[in-house]
């Protein structure tokens, strides 16, 4: 499977091994790589609109449609784009990059808003013997989230010589859990992979599964469903049916490389202490390319199934909807978005919220999690701005 899965990819890799060489290198001005799909371009246009034009930021999409690849050239001239032309996810392109980086390099989420200028600077200033910089964090040891990180060149070729590791997410047997491509797996964890997070982490049990629970390393149920291991709990209450169990855990994305880098010696930079998960610096909304994904099956779900997902996911329903609807009525979206604003505005009404209330929603929301009023009257919030 893995051994189909990396000849398959290949001639991607070697294509972006070609784009990557292209880019003019300068140690003190890293590129920040943003990754997206098809039917996300909303969302790349607000996340860019946050950034000064000081910061090189280089994108990377994955199957995308004439129209949309038109649309970015004629919206986003000047930054370096290149296109993969099938369906890959976020872990390919962290493998890509873990495989051709020769600088430092940082990487933003399309749904992660940097509202703080100098919190960019801090970020991707690495110090010596960092090997990752981010201020999102898991606990309770502390591991960094990949929203929003500033990554060392020479941690990756420290880790390659110690002991080959992926970015990618990690498990004990084959597995698709967190790889939405057909042709996508897990990565698989070795003796010597489990030697060096013990350092760290302990394990325990003949498996030498994590003895506590962790962020960042999710539980796989026979369900189907992963909860992080700290959500063990509210899982079995909440969402698990009887008779479910759980099968193995999954080390999400960079996990298990932090994990090792650790145990090597590399320090990882909680920016600031590490900020809460959403911060007026950094507001990071979640479930971009999840949301959508899930929506287009939404119709296959029971009622109640629905309101369950629909309660636990309206801000991003909101947020997707207008930057959905300001792309289409004031950035000349491709023919697509029209389609899609259609479909999210369906979904919006069967939600019981109508528009204006929705924006009242989701300001209050970003207000909650530390996006001010003040903050609002940035440009890049037009998408939410008041008639």
């Amino acid at each position: 499977m893995l051994v189909e899965m990396d000849r398959v990819e290949g001639p991607h890799l070697d294509a972006f091994a070609q784009f990557y060489e292209g880019l003019p290198k300068d140690r003190t001005r890293p590129y920040c790589f943003m990754f997206f799909t098809s039917g996300l371009l909303h969302f790349v246009d607000a996340a860019i609109a946050f950034l000064p034009r000081t910061i090189r930021v280089a994108l990377i999409g994955s199957a995308l449609d004439g129209q949309e690849r038109e649309w970015l050239a004629q919206h986003h001239p000047h930054l370096p784009f290149h296109h993969v032309d099938m369906v890959v996810d976020d872990k390919t392109i962290w493998e890509f990059l873990f495989t051709v980086a020769v600088e430092n390099f940082g990487w933003i989420d399309i749904d992660c808003f940097i509202l703080d200028e100098e919190l960019l600077h801090e970020t991707l200033c690495l110090s010596t013997n960092v090997a990752l910089s981010s201020p999102f964090t898991y606990q309770p040891r502390t591991l960094l989230r990949t929203h929003f990180l500033g990554v060392s060149a020479d941690a990756i070729d420290a880790l390659e010589a110690a002991v080959p590791t992926s970015p990618c997410t990690y498990t004990y047997q084959p597995s698709h859990v967190q790889r939405f491509p057909e042709h996508s797996y897990s990565r698989l964890l070795t003796a010597e992979h489990l030697n060096f997070m013990e350092r760290v982490i302990p394990l325990h049990g003949a498996r030498r599964y994590p003895a506590e629970p962790q962020q960042g390393i999710l539980d796989l149920w026979s369900n189907g469903l992963t909860f992080q291991s700290t959500d063990r709990r509210f899982a079995k209450e909440k969402f698990v049916d009887s008779g479910v169990r759980q099968v193995f855990p999954v080390f999400d994305t960079l996990v298990v490389a932090q994990l090792i880098l650790i145990g090597l010696g590399y320090r990882l930079n909680a920016v600031r202490g590490g900020l809460p998960e959403q911060d007026r610096g950094a507001f990071h909304l979640g479930g971009a390319s999840y949301f959508r994904r899930l929506g287009a099956d939404i119709g296959d779900l029971s009622r109640e199934e629905q309101r369950k997902i629909s309660a636990l996911t309206l801000p991003q329903l909101c947020a997707h909807y207008f930057l959905a609807r300001y792309l289409v009525a004031s950035r000349q979206a491709p023919d697509a978005y029209a389609q899609l604003l259609d479909t999210l505005e369906r979904q919006l009404a069967w939600s019981e919220i109508a528009p204006m209330a929705a924006k009242v929603s989701l300001r209050h929301y970003l207000e909650q999690h530390g996006v001010s009023s003040s903050d609002l009257q940035h440009p890049a919030w037009a998408f939410i701005a008041d008639p």
